[in-house]
């Protein structure tokens, strides 16, 4: 399970902004610990008119809560990294239909990832590479075993089926979240034939990286992906892909955001 790194004081963007040639940065956010109530006029404010529309379309109300939360972190968050106000960020959306940061004033190469699920948000924050990021929490799916054979390469099917079924609910969130947050940093979503490629987790992927690897005539090379997978809690799991030139690959840290300071 991953600790809090220190948020610095001050908070200066510059010097975030320096951090991030060779650290990627993730910024986890408990919904829970608010409610729409105090929420609402504040991080709406934040929100453009689209995204205004997007949260009234929920009818529940965790969900509007954390559609809020999820959003105006990311523009709370990239605020850390340039002198554009929070509301002011504005987004465009790729061919493949991932978010990038369309400000032109904005930090070259400053890019993100979003994920969220019941109980918690994370903004991946990175600069001039490929880069994603899933968060899931345990039992959302029912049936493992028929998901498994859905998703999961041969080799990957069959280390799900030599746990124990008391690790297998763990072990399906690693191997979904890293093929989630691949497919992601690949901007393809699940676009891409999930079966064709396949991670190798052994018996302690937090302490020795994933691998990844390719069937024949994917297109894609492993030397340059880079993984992580962490427990973020008794419930939540969380993965990230990079994609770097560099050896050694920069370092994740994790911030706590600072929702009650921030929008809050």
């Amino acid at each position: 399970m991953i600790s809090f790194a220190p948020l610095p004081t001050p908070l200066v963007p510059a010097r975030m902004w320096e951090r991030l040639e060779r650290e990627h940065h993730a910024w986890i956010m408990f919904p829970d610990e608010h409610n729409e109530g105090t929420a609402n006029s504040a991080a709406k404010a934040l929100l453009s008119p689209v995204e205004i529309n997007r949260y009234q379309r929920y009818r529940r109300a965790q969900d509007r809560l954390l559609f809020l939360v999820a959003h105006a972190g990311v523009r709370t968050a990239l605020s850390h990294y340039g002198d554009i106000s929070a509301k002011d960020w504005d987004f465009s959306t790729s061919p493949q239909g991932r978010p990038e940061i369309a400000n032109k004033d904005a930090p070259p190469g400053l890019r993100f990832n979003l994920s969220h699920t019941a109980g918690m948000a994370v903004v991946l924050v990175h600069r001039d590479k490929d880069a994603g990021v899933d968060v899931e929490r345990l039992h959302r799916v029912k049936d493992l075993t028929s998901m498994s054979k859905m998703v999961f390469s041969p080799e990957e099917q069959a280390d799900f089926a030599s746990c124990s079924q008391a690790e297998q609910p763990e072990r399906f969130l690693r191997y979904w979240t890293l093929k989630e947050a691949y497919t992601k940093a690949r901007g393809m979503g699940l676009k891409l034939p999930l079966q064709e490629f396949s991670f190798e987790l052994g018996h302690s992927p937090e302490f020795f990286p994933p691998r990844i690897s390719f069937a024949p005539g994917f297109p894609d090379s492993p030397q340059q992906w880079h993984f992580l997978t962490t427990k973020m809690s008794g419930t939540h799991f969380l993965a990230i892909a990079t994609r770097e030139k560099k050896q050694p690959p920069g370092a994740a840290l994790f911030f706590r955001h600072p929702l009650n300071t921030g929008f809050l």
